[in-house]
């Protein structure tokens, strides 16, 4: 069932969330990956990110706080 997104044509609307996929590869053994629409990466930056310090996730009686800081390994080591 293809669906175009904002004019990008995917093969069909199911999309892994962030954080979901790990790395693709490592779902490449469980998952036939040509049946996935699209992928929602992690923040990417030009330069690498430490992100914030300790207390990245905090737990509420609600639900949880994330304030991971755009950590990433940044463009260059992506490609």
């Amino acid at each position: 069932m293809p669906v175009n997104l904002a004019g990008l044509e995917l093969r069909n609307p199911i999309m892994l969330a962030a954080g979901t996929a790990g790395h693709l590869d490592e779902l490449a053994d469980v998952l036939d990956l040509s049946t996935i629409g699209a992928v929602v990466t992690k923040s990417i930056t030009p330069e690498p990110r430490e992100g914030h310090g300790a207390w990245r996730v905090l737990d509420s009686r609600v639900g949880m706080i994330n304030a991971v800081g755009l950590a990433n390994v940044g463009i260059e080591s992506f490609k």
